[in-house]
């Protein structure tokens, strides 16, 4: 099943029509009114999000009660790295991306979650440092792990599938190519913000969407 359509969890990600979600790109003026209203349409409270600040590395953190809303409405308190996980209900874990791919992976025996920020910089590393995290904190067993691929750049607009190469990673950490999800739907498109687009229409915000993932209350 997927992880978005797995009535354990919430996992969804942000559109144009919902505005700018960053506090580091674009213009910040109404993100956290942005991310409040977004939120607020999923039945959560902003105050319990976790952000990361992202650094394109492979460094991961284990997200607890007392990060609830870091990064919600400071930027300089967002998690200085590239991937959550946690297994407590009621965290709920938010990446800012604009092509880059937002990775939301399951531990349904152990009840337990990450979302990982991968891009050109870390893909070959994040992948497996969070799948090694999760075994290290939660007992994770990779045969049973799902993974749910979010809004990225294909193929179509980028010279690196980063899609098959992140399958690729997934798939050499002995988790099942059924519990690979990817609808390959791609960012440079009129739903949602790509810094590609940005860069190559010279455009006016270099703006960010979100994605929250998280285990139900």
């Amino acid at each position: 099943m997927k992880l978005s359509k797995n009535k354990k969890l919430i996992l969804a990600t942000s559109t144009k029509n919902d505005g700018n979600m960053s506090l580091f790109k674009g213009d910040p003026k109404n993100v956290v009114k942005n991310r409040e209203k977004f939120l607020e349409g999923l039945g959560l409270n902003i105050q319990k999000i976790v952000v990361l600040k992202l650094i394109h590395k492979s460094n991961v953190h284990l997200a607890t009660k007392k990060d609830l809303g870091k990064g919600s409405f400071d930027k300089t308190t967002a998690i200085p790295k590239d991937a959550l996980i946690t297994n407590v209900k009621g965290i709920y874990l938010f990446l800012l991306t604009a092509d880059c791919l937002p990775i939301a992976v399951y531990d349904d025996v152990n009840q337990a979650i990450g979302l990982i920020h991968a891009s050109r910089h870390n893909i070959n590393s994040i992948i497996g440092t969070t799948i090694k995290k999760m075994a290290l904190e939660f007992k994770t067993k990779p045969k049973d792990l799902v993974f749910e691929i979010g809004p990225s750049i294909g193929p179509c607009h980028y010279n690196q599938d980063i899609w098959t190469e992140a399958q690729k990673q997934v798939v050499a950490f002995g988790v099942e190519k059924k519990n690979i999800y990817n609808d390959k739907t791609c960012t440079y498109s009129e739903n949602y913000y790509s810094h590609r687009e940005f860069t190559e229409k010279e455009l006016n915000e270099d703006n960010r969407i979100a994605t929250v993932f998280g285990l139900k209350e």
